[in-house]
């Protein structure tokens, strides 16, 4: 991470812009009406299916798990580690976080459905909701990389 004394206003903006928007995906992933993305997304897949993910907060597990996986692999990447600074070895990390989403969210919901004998939603609609969790999980990552990326001190032009 960059040192705090050389960092700018611009720097702590964009910080908290990503946290912002963070919290917005989490706080809309609680909703039930047209504000809340994942319900949005799963209304057009089954009926059944969205109920129950919402009954069962699992719209928020989902939230909750994507943003932990994108904000601690950025951390990782852009903080910790602050020495991969190819556009290659960022492009390692989005794949490594598209390809864990549908994983993480497919068994965060899949035990549900199974203790209530809907194996049907397993093998239909939790498998399209992956799908577009996976491509949400691709903008959201590019989000806060975007966020973390101004306070690193050798990866802050890394991918664009």
């Amino acid at each position: 991470m960059k040192n705090v004394k050389y960092s700018k206003t611009i720097d702590w903006v964009f910080l908290f812009a990503g946290l912002v928007i963070t919290a917005l995906l989490i706080v809309s992933s609680t909703l039930n009406n047209d504000l809340n993305l994942f319900d949005n997304i799963s209304w057009r897949l089954d009926k059944q299916f969205a109920n129950l993910m919402y009954n069962n907060n699992l719209y928020l597990a989902v939230a909750c798990y994507i943003s932990l996986l994108c904000w601690g692999v950025a951390i990782l990447y852009y903080w910790v580690i602050d020495r991969f600074h190819r556009w290659w070895q960022w492009l390692i990390t989005i794949v490594i976080v598209v390809a864990l989403s549908p994983v993480v969210s497919f068994y965060t919901c899949s035990g549900t459905f199974l203790d209530k004998n809907l194996d049907i939603l397993v093998e239909t609609a939790l498998k399209s909701f992956n799908i577009i969790v996976t491509f949400i999980t691709l903008v959201y990552y590019i989000i806060v990389c975007f966020s973390v990326k101004r306070l690193s001190a050798h990866c802050s032009t890394t991918p664009f």
